[in-house]
């Protein structure tokens, strides 16, 4: 059992991988060449590792990216292949198994944990347009069991509320992400005696996205969108939150633009 434990120490928990980038021209707008080899990865890893690399650049839309897939490809790039089934163990070599398998328990073990402290955040982005940030946006708050909403177009903005740590760890995510401004506008931390107290504090039940207007553009589909943000907030009891985020008065005509369907309630 002792020699199991040393083994076990023993095993590398990170494998250095050298990821050549090739820039066009016209980059952002075209995403970049990625790809990387290792003496440690077999044939199969190379190449689903170059797979993965090369899709993951086309997901930003003519955003900027390398910095990005970089970073993720260092914090856990193995071990999030094999959690995706794009490679499985018989496709590394030993090191690289042990490195991957070191990666996915690292992952699951650094998790975020709850406070007990409830916290609502709310955070205007210059816009939202990208449907994989989308995705992202919907996805993390529904895996951390956040609930509020996101609401895109230009600007963006985005509330979530539910146990403190889990708020951070979710803005967390979003500011690894490429935007043009993302800013925390309102936060709102309410320390609580009951950990099961955080739910009685939700204004929301569940997290969703608010539907843009479509049959409008322009200032009045801006004006039509703001409206729709006010009197969601009004409709859950947030109503004085709405001149912090955007500190201009809208006419009662700008905000009656409510449809309760699209609504998460």
């Amino acid at each position: 059992d002792r020699d199991q434990d040393q083994d076990q120490r023993n095993r590398p928990s990170h494998i250095d991988t050298p990821v050549r980038c090739v820039l066009g021209s016209t980059y952002p707008r075209h995403p970049p060449q990625l790809s990387c080899r290792s003496e440690v990865f077999l044939r199969a890893t190379t190449r689903a590792l170059n797979e993965w690399l090369q899709s993951r650049a086309a997901e930003f839309d003519g955003e900027p990216c390398v910095f990005q897939i970089i970073d993720e490809l260092r914090d856990g790039g193995l071990g999030r292949l094999m959690r995706e089934g794009l490679i499985s163990a018989d496709d590394l070599t030993g090191r690289a198994r042990d490195a991957a398998g070191s990666q996915a328990k690292g992952a699951a073990a650094t998790g975020p944990m709850a406070s007990g402290q409830f916290s609502r955040a709310f955070l205007v982005f210059h816009h939202i347009y990208n449907k994989h940030k989308r995705r992202d946006i919907l996805a993390w708050a529904r895996e951390l069991k956040l609930t509020g909403f996101s609401m895109h177009g230009k600007p963006g903005v985005v509330c979530v509320e539910g146990d403190a740590e889990l708020v951070t760890d979710y803005i967390q995510r979003l500011r690894r992400l490429p935007w043009q401004r993302m800013q925390v506008k309102v936060r709102q931390d309410l320390p609580l005696a009951d950990g099961d107290a955080v739910q009685a504090e939700r204004k929301f039940s569940r997290f969703g996205e608010l539907q843009r207007v479509q049959h409008r553009t322009g200032h009045a589909a801006l004006h039509a969108e703001v409206g729709e943000l006010r009197a969601v907030l009004d409709q859950h009891g947030l109503g004085d939150v709405f001149q912090q985020l955007f500190s201009v008065t809208m006419t009662a005509d700008q905000a009656d633009q409510e449809n309760p369907s699209t609504h998460p309630q």
